[in-house]
């Protein structure tokens, strides 16, 4: 029996389709009796990162065998392996297994003779001998012709014994017409079952970073529910319980229902110019809003409320504010006068003059109530006036995406087909695939999985899903955030312009794949 090669010299990858194994491992016989290093799968683990390993084997080899069959020009996986081969500039050789055709695109990518298995034995090693680089033989002494042992690998090989199988099969076929009904029924209970694929766990979570289940040990007890923010994740785990190994012909999200989400979500910033502090509002929802104010200074050491006057030779608050979607305003200029506000605010720890302003308000359209501490202004004689946030930030989560996609809720579709080679897995017997997905706005959604083997199809439980979504970058608006600091570089500018310069900021689900952010997909 042929191993595959796991060492550092050069070697060649194996390509062909399982249905044609017995024929394959005669030929590795065969590649590796002339002195050929040789990789094939037995050499790979199937996880869920079996795909990974099986490119990077790829891109490290300096050649590829082709194993030509129906089944394997047939398979998505040789293909697969055909087309990442092409792009690493990976040479490959066809050895055909039978009469079948090499469609044109293919002819295309090859730039070697072919090899049959009609062909002489001597013309074979030949063939292969001058196609591939020298540095793939680990030794030269073929003596063609005399070699009994390399004969009986080539009449396997060749096919010519399976002919004579075949002849064989049939005389034993006229015999059971005749009466070996029993011997056929056992015969036929010794087969191999076919691949069987089904769904048997399956869960839905808030998608703060990939892999948050990994074993359906780690699973939460059953629910059909969720309530979250930018992304969710649908986490399924397939089962073959045949012999073979089962290829999922597809993978999709079914979107059973999804309505969008029209509520508005009101963001608060500010910044100083000097003893100028200027308020913003942001509606980071995808309703408009109107909705009333009211600001409120508070000493720091008493949470006495300190009037503005006090405080201020100049305070300008708008009671109320009419937002769209992404729309942007001022809200509050206030001009701080040192002397009022040494005399009227409260001491901080540090023994400096402070008050935090607050902000509260109501929408009663939609029943949202605003109360809100903002910031504290803080004044010292060696710094002047400066803002302290409340224990805001922290780390953006990191991801790793498997299979991704964006939903536009807007186009309301009714699936979601996912491609490339984490769609169409190959499970030998356990396999977990996560689906994650960030819509383009709030909404709420009625969602199941779907994988299909042989045109049969299976599915997860069904899982409703509300998902928020900004209209704005994260933090963009927060302690003096970036949108903030650029709304001051002209503070008395109409709403439109605010507007307009926040458009720069507007939030893409797909930032969650942003290697710069730590989102990465894999």
């Amino acid at each position: 029996m042929v191993k595959s090669y796991d060492g550092s010299e050069p070697y060649a990858f194996v390509s062909y389709a399982h249905a044609d194994r017995h024929r394959v491992e005669a030929w590795l016989e065969l590649l590796e009796s002339i002195g050929c290093r040789l990789w094939f799968d037995e050499g790979l683990t199937l996880t869920s990162d079996w795909t990974d390993g099986l490119a990077s084997k790829i891109s490290g080899s300096s050649f590829l065998f082709l194993f030509a069959s129906k089944n394997s020009l047939q398979s998505k996986i040789v293909n697969r392996e055909l087309m990442h081969a092409d792009r690493h500039g990976i040479p490959i050789l066809p050895i055909f297994l039978d009469d079948s055709q090499l469609p044109e695109g293919l002819e295309f990518m090859l730039d070697k003779q072919v090899v049959k298995s009609s062909m002489e034995l001597e013309d074979v090693v030949a063939h292969i001998r001058s196609d591939l680089p020298d540095e793939l033989f680990y030794h030269e002494d073929v003596r063609l012709g005399q070699d009994a042992q390399l004969k009986r690998i080539w009449f396997v090989a060749s096919g010519k014994a399976a002919k004579r199988r075949s002849v064989i099969a049939a005389m034993l076929l006229v015999v059971m017409a005749v009466g070996l009904v029993g011997f056929g029924l056992a015969l036929g209970g010794r087969r191999k079952s076919p691949a069987t694929l089904s769904v048997y766990a399956s869960a839905i979570a808030p998608y703060t970073k990939a892999g948050a289940y990994q074993t359906t040990e780690g699973l939460p007890e059953a629910k059909d529910t969720l309530e979250t923010i930018n992304a969710f994740s649908l986490t399924s785990f397939l089962e073959n319980t045949g012999d073979k190994y089962a290829l999922v012909e597809s993978s999709r999200l079914d979107i059973r229902e999804l309505n969008p989400i029209e509520e508005p979500m009101i963001l608060l910033d500010a910044g100083l110019i000097g003893g100028d502090c200027y308020l913003f509002a942001a509606n980071n929802g995808w309703g408009a809003t109107d909705f009333t104010i009211h600001l409120i200074a508070e000493r720091t050491d008493t949470r006495e409320e300190v009037p503005l006057s006090d405080l201020c030779v100049h305070s300008e608050v708008s009671n109320k504010v009419c937002l769209d979607s992404a729309s942007v305003d001022r809200i509050a200029h206030l001009t701080f006068d040192a002397d009022k506000f040494l005399q009227n605010a409260g001491t901080s720890e540090y023994g400096d003059a402070e008050v935090v302003l607050k902000v509260e308000g109501d929408d009663p359209t939609h029943g949202l109530t605003l109360k809100r501490s903002l910031c504290a202004v803080v004044y010292s004689e060696y710094d002047g006036f400066t803002l302290n946030w409340l224990g805001r930030g922290g780390e953006t989560p990191a991801y790793r995406v498997t299979l991704y996609s964006q939903l536009d809720v807007p186009a309301k579709p009714e699936s979601i087909v996912f491609t490339g080679a984490d769609a169409s897995p190959l499970v030998e017997d356990r396999f977990r695939v996560e689906m994650v997905i960030a819509p383009n706005r709030s909404c709420e959604a009625l969602v199941r999985g779907v994988f299909t083997l042989d045109g049969v199809e299976q599915t997860t439980d069904e899982y409703r899903v509300q998902v928020t979504v900004p209209v704005f970058t994260d933090q963009c608006f927060l302690g003096t955030g970036p949108l903030t600091r650029e709304l001051l570089e002209d503070p008395e500018a109409s709403m439109a312009r605010f507007t307009q310069i926040a458009e720069s900021y507007r939030y893409d689900p797909d930032s969650i794949l942003d290697p710069a952010s730590g989102n990465t997909a894999g």
